[in-house]
């Protein structure tokens, strides 16, 4: 569900979308999936290895210049939602720097069930379009047996060569 409203601080219009929102090797990635899929199973085991969580559940987006911003919603500051074991406060179990309150986007995790897509040499890479910012993603299977943190960290490090493929071939954007 996704909700618009000024935001309280500026005029800037923001923009609000279900998904989680982590910052891995500096680079901020929003993960997108349907309810169930596995993005904040994901965000914990990325908090493990060390890495950082912006939002878990809801996003709210702002625009600063060329940048797409994700905030976290006050109401869910520093918390992340685990099935299993319930609400997490991340700024009491993990290092000081494990929270932070908004990042840039560069980056969108697309979590989806079902087989593995199928052999692609190129991936499955594409532009996807969020208050009028084109943000490479890339689709990923939670039923692949290759750790999903592990092809999420390759995915960072694959991101600029990606990139610019992207945008030389002016590939087309879906829109969130």
């Amino acid at each position: 569900m996704t909700t618009s409203h000024p935001s309280s601080s500026t005029d800037t219009p923001r923009f609000g979308q279900h998904g989680v929102a982590v910052k891995v090797d500096n680079t901020g990635i929003l993960i997108l999936g349907k309810p169930g899929v596995g993005k904040s199973s994901l965000a914990l085991e990325l908090l493990a290895q060390g890495h950082q969580l912006v939002a878990d559940d809801h996003i709210e987006f702002s625009i600063l210049g060329p940048q797409l911003i994700a905030h976290c919603p006050t109401q869910t500051s520093g918390l992340l939602h685990s099935r299993e074991l319930g609400m997490i406060d991340v700024r009491k179990l993990y290092p000081e720097n494990a929270w932070l309150a908004q990042m840039v986007v560069e980056m969108i995790i697309k979590l989806h069930h079902g087989p593995n897509t199928p052999v692609n040499y190129e991936g499955t890479w594409q532009l996807t379009e969020i208050m009028q910012m084109q943000i490479p993603s890339v689709s990923l299977s939670v039923s692949s047996p290759t750790s999903l943190s592990a092809r999420v960290l390759a995915a960072v490090k694959l991101l600029p060569l990606r990139q610019s493929e992207l945008h030389l071939t002016n590939s087309r954007a879906t829109t969130i």
